[in-house]
């Protein structure tokens, strides 16, 4: 096995180690709190909690849910420019992740039928990559420009915005380093709208591309295990897991808006009177 392989491998363990602590860590302290109500033991708090988020994906607690989930709605109300962000944020992170990802390393296998050069996919991640940068820009603009009250500059909200743009970054340049070290004729490239013009900028410049495509490589690599790794103790877990806490809520709130009205109708059912003759 490649000594690139087996540290990537290493790598790749070490990350899913960090991530399952963070995620056992996360649920855990979720279901310290009550479930309807009630006080229940830990395990039989999470078959509870489970079920409720079974019955998310039914009728209209699931348009609810697709509706926090996917549009992230509930923000709106917070303003459209934290709401332009958060959405920015969010789904530049899932199509970066499923599709640039976990779609590339499916088709390394021959898993699924494409390659980078597909005209979809290369616009697809580059128009991913350009939506993370507009959320950082956002970021950046709300904390040090407008200055707003409601926002806090903490710690753990810089390594995030770092994070993903060291991902996004590295990710053009390793485009742009692939394609001129391939030699990728232009009809082929140009859908990759970032890394193509880039890669015509850098094309004269006398680098070893190869090497630079592997390293550059690394870096793309460790920014993204670094952003999973540090995902579960992040802001960014909460934007996806929210959704799921309030559509859970809608049931359970549901729930018991149906037991009273049953309760309500029985104590007003009439009752048959008997009279003695």
């Amino acid at each position: 096995m490649p000594s690139k392989t087996v540290a990537f491998f290493m790598l790749e363990i070490v990350v899913l180690g960090v991530f399952a602590i963070g995620l056992i860590g996360s649920v855990a302290f979720w279901l310290q709190g009550s479930a309807g109500g009630r006080r229940l033991p830990f395990w039989d708090k999470a078959w509870h909690v489970l079920g409720r988020v079974k019955l998310i994906f039914h009728g209209a607690t699931l348009r609810e849910f697709l509706l926090d989930w996917l549009l992230q709605r509930r923000l709106l109300a917070a303003g459209r420019l934290r709401w332009l962000m958060h959405i920015c944020f969010f789904w530049s992170f899932i199509i970066l992740f499923f599709v640039g990802s976990v779609g590339l390393m499916l088709a390394e296998r021959g898993l699924l039928p494409i390659t980078k050069d597909d005209p979809w996919f290369a616009f697809v991640n580059d128009f991913a990559g350009a939506m993370a940068l507009f959320a950082v820009a956002i970021a950046l603009y709300r904390r040090f420009i407008l200055k707003e009250n409601v926002v806090k500059t903490f710690a753990e909200d810089i390594v995030l915005v770092v994070l993903l743009a060291v991902i996004v970054l590295s990710g053009y340049a390793l485009e742009s380093a692939r394609l001129i070290a391939h030699q990728a004729p232009g009809h082929v490239a140009r859908y990759s709208f970032v890394g193509y013009p880039l890669s015509l900028a850098l094309r004269g410049a006398s680098l070893d591309w190869w090497g630079a495509e592997s390293a550059i490589w690394w870096v793309h690599v460790v920014g993204g295990m670094s952003f999973v790794a540090y995902l579960p103790y992040s802001k960014m877990f909460h934007l996806i897991a929210t959704p799921f806490a309030l559509a859970a809520n809608t049931v359970e709130a549901r729930k018991r808006e149906y037991v009273t009205q049953q309760r309500h109708k029985d104590t007003e059912r009439p009752r048959n009177v008997v009279l003695d003759g």
